[in-house]
């Protein structure tokens, strides 16, 4: 008997071909195993998942999978959601200590909230945002400098993504041992750690509504730095930031309520992680977020 065509809504998609971002759509011509192209009427961009060729749901013995279009989206018949097959293009940091290390400057509490809820929430917007479009395979650093000046939206979610996976590495349970260069440049700029970490505190409690202070190198000198609401040092050129401190209410509230000079000074006497500022000092580029 006559095997009956494929749907028109189904495709065939070669494996060999989703590694490289560029997809051809295949038809099963049902003769003698072979596969004929069809016209790409669809944006080759329109998948932008990045999962490994050995995760794919294979559909046949020629190691084809199966597409489900649905608005545009190629989806796997055999997956629940889109959101199971696109492999999201950025994730959540994981906290690098457990989530009681900061106490009491940062409670288990609070990491619960502002990492779980707040830092997961700009990244889930970040990846709607660029789902299907040309920033899909750029890095973060990339998608903020592109979405600068041009997407507001965008560059609120994707800039707020890369300042709080910074601001984790920025703390620690007990502060590392500040290298001999930072040491240096500290001494030179400031007069010594602890003037540092006045100024720091100062910057941070005059800082008006929300954003972020920084200790940053800028002009080969070490700065103190301040960005309003969701604006990042993470794409401005000449700039390397060396650590950051969250100056939203959410980061505080839980467990100093308004006072933020209570939660700056609980941060700053012996949460700093230093070591991850001496890292930054040293490569001399700025930290990338970990896709």
């Amino acid at each position: 008997p006559r095997i009956p065509s494929v749907p028109k809504n189904l495709r065939v998609m070669r494996l060999s071909k989703f590694l490289n971002y560029r997809p051809r759509f295949w038809r099963e011509s049902h003769r003698k195993g072979r596969g004929r192209p069809l016209p790409n009427r669809q944006s080759s961009e329109a998948i932008t998942g990045r999962q490994e060729i050995g995760s794919l749901p294979c559909n046949n013995r020629r190691g084809y999978a199966l597409i489900h279009h649905t608005r545009g989206k190629p989806i796997p018949t055999q997956l629940k959601s889109k959101r199971d097959f696109y492999d999201m293009a950025f994730k959540l940091t994981d906290l690098p200590y457990a989530d009681s290390a900061l106490d009491p400057a940062v409670s288990a509490e609070t990491l619960s909230y502002h990492h779980g809820k707040h830092h997961q929430a700009y990244v889930d917007k970040t990846n709607k945002a660029i789902e299907g479009t040309g920033h899909a395979d750029k890095s973060l650093e990339e998608v903020i400098a592109a979405a600068r000046g041009n997407d507001q939206g965008l560059f609120n979610n994707s800039a707020q993504a890369w300042n709080h996976g910074f601001y984790w590495h920025s703390m620690a349970a007990e502060e590392g041992k500040i290298s001999d260069e930072l040491q240096s440049m500290i001494d030179k700029a400031f007069g010594s750690t602890d003037e540092l970490k006045k100024k720091l505190a100062e910057r941070g409690a005059g800082h008006f509504a929300s954003g972020w202070v920084w200790l940053a190198v800028k002009d080969g000198e070490l700065t103190i730095e301040e960005t309003h609401d969701g604006d990042t040092l993470a794409d401005k050129s000449g700039v390397n930031p060396l650590l950051t401190i969250d100056l939203w209410e959410h980061a505080y509230y839980l467990d100093h309520q308004n006072k933020r000079p209570e939660y700056l000074d609980a941060v700053l006497g012996s949460k700093i992680n230093w070591s991850f500022a001496s890292d930054n000092l040293a490569r001399g580029e700025t930290w990338k977020y970990s896709s």
